[in-house]
């Protein structure tokens, strides 16, 4: 069963830190990053 790769939010956590809040935003981008990587690894419970 083929699991598509969910989506990481990466730009709007960007724009969250450039124009709103600065500590969510940088949570939002380490979250983020970490979602191609745990799906790269088979980890798709960690990528949602």
């Amino acid at each position: 069963m083929e699991q598509n790769q969910p989506k990481n939010y990466l730009v709007e956590s960007i724009l969250v830190t450039i124009f709103c809040c600065l500590p969510f935003g940088i949570a939002g981008i380490v979250f983020a990053s970490q979602v191609n990587s745990k799906f790269a690894a088979g980890d798709y419970q960690g990528a949602l």
